[in-house]
């Protein structure tokens, strides 16, 4: 029978050393848990020593033109030009309407980029230098 309680005896003990063990690890990896920081979506991490920054770089927001709203006016890509709205009239042959940023856009600062291709509304947006802010735990 003494040999039944020993062993009863040592089986608790490791259980009990086993479920410490395994509180005292979560204990300890929150404790040495380190916070890190990375930059937000679009933004490169760059370092200089033991500097760090988040870096956008310049770019230039396009739009498309406002559409053509006026009757059966179609838009068209004149090459090299600006686009329109043409439509065709049967007496005067074809009828333009130069196509234009919408309202809302102007406002915003857009103004018309006539380009080889579609034309389009841009506005340049300045780099954007910020400390990284999104924290990551490890």
């Amino acid at each position: 029978m003494s040999g039944i309680r020993i062993c009863a005896a040592v089986f608790a003990a490791a259980i009990t050393m086993g479920a410490l063990s395994t509180r005292d690890a979560s204990a300890r990896s929150a404790a040495y848990s380190e916070l890190y920081y990375r930059c937000p979506a679009g933004y490169a991490f760059e370092t200089s020593g033991s500097a760090v920054r988040c870096k956008k770089p310049a770019y230039t927001s396009k739009k498309p033109l406002a559409s053509c709203t006026i009757g059966l006016y179609a838009a068209t890509d004149r090459i090299g030009d600006k686009d329109m709205c043409a439509a065709t009239n049967p007496v005067s042959g074809e009828i333009g309407v130069e196509r234009a940023c919408a309202p809302t856009d102007l406002l915003a600062g857009y103004t018309k980029k006539i380009v080889d291709g579609l034309d389009y509304c841009g506005k340049v947006m300045p780099e954007d230098i910020k400390p990284p802010s999104v924290a990551i735990v490890m």
